[in-house]
C-alpha cells in the first residue's frame, strides 16, 4: 500500500466527500476551473449508520453543474447535503432519503 494515500487523499478532495459528520453526508466538489468534472465508482461512503457504495459523477456546465449520486438497490443517504456552483455563487441542496438523485445549477 505504498503510495496508495496520496491519491486516495486527492481523489476524496476532487470529489469533496464528507462523511465525518454522523447525522448527514456533505458532498462540496472542488475540481479545478478548466476540468469538465469528475467520477468515481463504487465510492465508499459512511452514513453515521452504515457503510454504503455510490457511484458519483460531477460535470461543470458554464456557471453551473450537475451532480449524481446513485447507490445499490436497498442503500440510502437519509440526509445529503450538496454545496454546487451556480451564476449566484455557490447554493446549499439537501434532499432526504436518497437512492438515486441529480442534482443541477445554472
Amino acid at each position: 500500500l505504498v503510495n496508495v494515500s496520496e491519491p486516495l487523499k486527492v481523489a476524496r478532495l476532487l470529489l469533496g466527500v464528507d462523511d465525518l459528520e454522523p447525522d448527514f453526508v456533505r458532498i462540496i466538489p472542488r475540481i479545478p476551473p478548466d476540468w469538465k468534472g469528475v467520477e468515481a465508482g463504487n465510492w465508499p461512503i459512511w452514513t453515521g449508520h452504515r457503510m454504503v457504495r455510490a457511484n458519483i459523477q460531477f460535470e461543470q456546465r458554464g456557471t453551473g453543474a450537475q451532480l449524481t449520486v446513485s447507490l445499490a438497490a436497498g442503500q440510502q443517504i437519509d440526509d445529503l447535503k450538496v454545496r454546487m456552483p451556480s451564476k449566484n455563487g455557490y447554493v446549499w441542496e439537501e434532499r432526504r432519503h436518497v437512492n438515486n438523485v441529480r442534482i443541477e445549477t445554472q
